[in-house]
């Protein structure tokens, strides 16, 4: 079942399985964030409900990183 919801981007966790690797100490990266922060995400990304190995649940990026 698909909704929209809107979440916090410090909610989302990246999918530990994704081929890609993103340097997060690089300006670019840094760049990345203060844009989507100023503007928001202008393209639709897809997550899931994991469970947390420590206890509890977090979302998962399982689309739209690149």
């Amino acid at each position: 079942m698909s909704e929209l919801k809107m979440i916090k981007l410090a909610a989302i966790r990246p999918n530990v399985s994704s081929l890609r690797q993103v340097d997060e100490e690089s300006i670019e990266f840094q760049q990345l964030c203060d844009s989507i922060e100023k503007n928001g995400v202008m393209q639709s990304v897809s997550v899931r409900v994991q469970d947390d190995p420590a206890g509890g649940t977090f979302i998962e990026l399982i689309d739209g990183l690149h």
